[in-house]
């Protein structure tokens, strides 16, 4: 095994439920990890991640970085920094915001993609502090060149476009892959890099989380598609109209994520709906039941977030009223076209039903 210099540890599913039926791939922080592939680890196991980070310090290693969810449990993440620095008390520990209190478990935090703190290290330099931003051109992440290694990343079932679709948030962003503070969108050389790359590693299908794709950008993504002949899946803001204009295979759903101007959504619903696009909606407990009556009565595709933070009387509500509005259980059984639609199917009606007889071990 090779004495890596950073190891960077993947914490977005610290806080989640055992239930919950996606795993996204860390892609932003295998494009940092790019810059130095031989100097750099990543310890990315969702059930047994603290022993494989463990497991790939040595007396080589300079830091540990740590990419944590937006919503987490400071005290989850201060016991795994203290743990982690009883056993290796040689490294630096950095995480990738700065919440109030973070110097108490953390040496150092890094706000930006991470490519400037972790050339500082790997010249030798301890880092403290906040380090600065670099949003110079030459901040820009490379794409990976190795094939990704499947650890089993999964998508929730209302988003399979096809067998081996992966979820794409902003991989360029590197530690910041999966903020919702920030929306950019890279050039489209780059992302066809990547797209190219996710291809070569088995992936078929890319359904792209919300980020900072226009009109024009959606075009040439639509091209890039089709040129590579994978399917895909697009987060527009709710105000973006040209989204229609595109919206043609191999685009295959539109989705929109925990929406707050209910009213417009319904209406570009209506819009997307007469276009004959299938459209979907993703949503947190935070969710207004009674603006849920204007939403999915024209939605297609349900996906629920966390769903062992609800209350299980509205998130049981919530469900049974997609399901049985329009017949939509037995028009998507009868209407099943090929295997991955099974897949889908089986996996969505499956959860739901688990939910409705309440099953309540979510």
């Amino acid at each position: 095994m090779s004495d890596f210099e950073i190891i960077l540890v993947n914490l977005s599913h610290l806080d989640r439920a055992s239930c919950d039926d996606s795993c996204e791939a860390p892609l932003g922080l295998y494009c940092l990890a790019a810059l130095a592939n031989d100097r750099i680890a990543i310890a990315d196991c969702r059930q047994q991640v603290f022993e494989e980070a463990a497991s790939l310090i040595t007396a080589r290693c300079k830091a540990v970085i740590l990419s944590i969810p937006e919503h987490y449990s400071s005290a989850k993440i201060s016991s795994f920094c203290v743990e982690l620095r009883k056993l290796f008390k040689h490294i630096s520990i950095g995480i990738n915001s700065a919440p109030d209190g973070y110097e108490k478990y953390a040496d150092f935090a890094v706000l930006d993609n991470g490519k400037s703190a972790v050339y500082r290290i790997l010249k030798g330099e301890k880092l403290t502090g906040i380090c600065g931003v670099d949003e110079s051109e030459e901040s820009v992440l490379p794409v990976p060149r190795i094939p990704l290694c499947d650890k089993g990343y999964t998508i929730s079932p209302e988003k399979i476009l096809t067998i081996g679709t992966i979820e794409i948030y902003q991989p360029w962003l590197g530690l910041q892959d999966q903020t919702s503070k920030i929306k950019t969108y890279p050039k489209i050389d780059w992302l066809k890099s990547m797209v190219v790359w996710l291809k070569n590693s088995g992936f078929r299908g890319f359904h792209f989380r919300p980020s900072g794709i226009t009109g024009e950008a959606l075009r040439e993504l639509t091209e890039l598609m089709q040129s590579e002949k994978v399917a895909f899946a697009i987060s527009p803001e709710t105000n973006d109209l040209k989204a229609v204009e595109w919206a043609k295979a191999p685009l295959m759903q539109i989705w929109f994520y925990k929406p707050n101007d209910i009213a417009a959504l319904s209406e570009r619903l209506k819009e997307l709906n007469s276009a004959g696009v299938l459209c979907g909606l993703h949503i947190d407990k935070s969710f207004c039941e009674t603006a849920g009556t204007l939403l999915t009565g024209n939605i297609d595709r349900l996906a629920i977030e966390d769903c062992a933070d609800w209350q299980f009387d509205k998130l049981k509500r919530v469900i049974k009223r997609f399901w049985w509005q329009k017949g939509r259980f037995f028009r998507r059984l009868f209407g099943l076209k090929n295997v991955s639609e099974l897949i889908a199917f089986i996996k969505s009606s499956y959860r739901m039903l688990d939910i409705i007889l309440e099953r309540k071990g979510c």
